[in-house]
């Protein structure tokens, strides 16, 4: 699922969690929390079939690298699964606390107004995903293009000055 689709499915449970509460106002924010642990869950359900394929990946590739030595099956797969969980659990890591700090911070930003709660929650939600975004087109440039990548971040650490300067 992509994060559009993630997104609308948050936005179906969250409206079904309002009607089932008898339409309680003031509990906007509570509703897409729970909503994103509700479709959080169902995904990574979804992907447990993936998560074995990738195991049974791992392991062959364990075995190969063992020089295809006989009797560690149950080795090469026990470390084949604390492998791809590792890579699961870094990939899926839960960012509540982050987009908690970003939208703290815009809480902030805005003169403490109350009644924004959800807003700033899903703008950090944004940022974060947009941040997250940012990071991988730039691993992707220092590969193929470091010259530029060293020039962009040049050009971002200059960026930064100006702002620190703009507003101490």
């Amino acid at each position: 699922m992509n994060n559009t689709d993630l997104y609308e499915e948050k936005v179906k449970v969250a409206s079904e969690l309002y009607e089932q509460s008898g339409r309680v106002d003031g509990r906007d924010l509570e509703n897409w929390l729970e909503a994103e642990k509700i479709v959080q869950t169902a995904n990574s359900m979804n992907n447990d079939n993936n998560s074995y394929e990738e195991t049974v990946k791992v392991a062959s590739e364990l075995y190969e690298k063992s020089g295809q030595v006989e009797g560690r099956d149950l080795e090469n797969c026990l470390e084949a699964e604390k492998i791809v969980n590792t890579e699961i659990d870094t990939n899926n890591h839960d960012s509540s606390d982050e987009i908690s700090k970003i939208a703290s911070l815009l809480y902030e930003k805005n003169g403490q107004v109350e009644g924004f709660d959800l807003e700033n929650w899903l703008k950090a939600e944004r940022i974060l995903e947009e941040g997250e975004q940012f990071c991988e087109m730039f691993k992707q440039m220092l590969v193929q293009n470091p010259l530029s990548a060293c020039k962009l971040m040049e050009a971002i650490k200059l960026l930064l000055e100006l702002e620190q300067k703009m507003h101490p």
